[in-house]
């Protein structure tokens, strides 16, 4: 497997995390580790002992074999070490915020444009497991059009906070709309796309022990294109409805030998068989044949629901429902044969098949006409189904 060589460059506050995660990657090697505190270096390379240690992030720069550069320093260093990395023709992940200002931002842009290398902000949120399956559902559609996404995300602070870097307005980008409000501002702007206006105000209310705003308020606003969702390719559709039926296939599979072991394998699938095929004879063995009427329509009952489970992934579910199935019921029924699981499935197959292929050419009505008219046929030459009961049923 192809490892990407790395180097990270801040062993601070949130750099610990970051190495962490690189040497437990896969497609990672963790070749150099940097930082100003020499202490902190040492304490890291006891850690990860593969790892070069170095206070002076040039000596990495120049490692013609290290791919990329992860950056975790203090916001007001972020332009000068992105730069020089990109410069080097190292790939760069840069921690939040960014930069200071916008003209940095953009510097970092065009330098990594001109190198011919990838330039990312540490937006680790948008990797959440719920984040992603509800970026997933938006795009695929299954949300609809979103009308309005509302966001509340802060810290709580630590001890001594006043005294960091981040306290500090000639070291910080910001306050903590910066600093934190960042992750729910990209969360913005990846599930929705880029805002026609942003209206924001933030203020110094709690934490007034420094300087920097401690609470801010956005509201982002947009035209009807911002918040149009994509639209499902049709091989996406094809594929989903594919799924579906698929999963529908094999529920019914699962019911129809759990049903079948039951009928076979138990004293209460021996009773219904019994009282199904001969209730006198089933009555004088001594069998409740009330009782086993009773079970046969829970059981019933219980299948119809499980059923309705399936269909719920094709169409709407209600009470009425089975309205819509009493006809195809009563074909499959008499073309599979009364009291057999096996002409069930044959018939339900058969019957479904031949109507999806006459849908087409005869449209839904004609086509079901068709069939009901050639079942009828059918049964003038075998009026007991595909598979007929047997036995003294039968005779009688």
């Amino acid at each position: 497997m192809f490892k990407h060589n790395v180097a990270v460059v801040g062993c601070g506050y949130w750099g610990p995390n970051l190495l962490r995660n690189l040497a437990e990657n896969e497609g990672a090697d963790l070749r150099w580790i940097c930082d100003i505190d020499a202490k902190q270096v040492a304490a890291m390379g006891r850690r990860y002992p593969a790892a070069q240690l170095t206070s002076d992030c040039k000596a990495l720069f120049a490692d013609s074999s290290l791919d990329a550069v992860v950056i975790a320093t203090p916001v007001w260093t972020h332009f000068s070490f992105a730069k020089q990395a990109l410069e080097a023709g190292k790939h760069v992940l840069c921690e939040k915020p960014l930069c200071r200002t916008m003209e940095e931002a953009k510097a970092m842009i065009q330098a990594a444009k001109d190198a011919k290398r990838t330039l990312k902000c540490g937006f680790n949120h948008r990797h959440h497991p719920a984040i992603k399956e509800a970026k997933r559902l938006l795009d695929g559609g299954d949300l609809g059009r979103p009308l309005f996404a509302r966001c509340r995300y802060g810290i709580c602070g630590r001890p001594d906070y006043q005294d960091e870097w981040r306290a500090d307005p000639a070291q910080a980008a910001g306050g903590q709309l910066l600093e934190q409000g960042t992750h729910a501002l990209d969360l913005f702007r990846w599930f929705l796309g880029e805002p026609a206006e942003v209206v924001c105000m933030t203020s110094r209310q709690y934490f007034t022990a420094q300087p920097l705003d401690d609470n801010g308020m956005v509201t982002i606003s947009a035209g009807d294109e911002f918040l149009q969702p994509r639209p499902k390719k049709a091989s996406e559709v094809v594929q989903e409805r594919f799924r579906t039926r698929l999963y529908i296939v094999a529920l019914t599979a699962i019911v129809f030998a759990v049903l079948q072991l039951m009928l076979k394998r138990t004293r209460t699938g021996l009773e219904i068989r019994a009282v199904s095929q001969n209730r006198g004879m089933a009555r004088a063995m001594g069998i409740r044949s009330e009782w086993v009427d009773a079970a046969t329509f829970g059981l019933g009952s219980g299948i119809a629901g499980v059923a309705g489970v399936a269909l719920s992934q094709l169409t709407n579910v209600g009470p009425n429902l089975g309205q819509s199935y009493i006809v195809d019921s009563f074909m499959v029924v008499v073309f599979g044969g009364v009291g057999n699981l096996w002409g069930t499935l044959l018939g339900g197959m058969s019957l479904g098949v031949i109507n999806k292929i006459l849908e087409p050419f005869a449209g839904a009505v004609l086509g079901k006409i068709i069939v009901l008219v050639c079942l009828i046929l059918f049964i003038q030459r075998r009026p007991r189904g595909i598979f007929p009961q047997k036995g003294r049923a039968a005779e009688a």
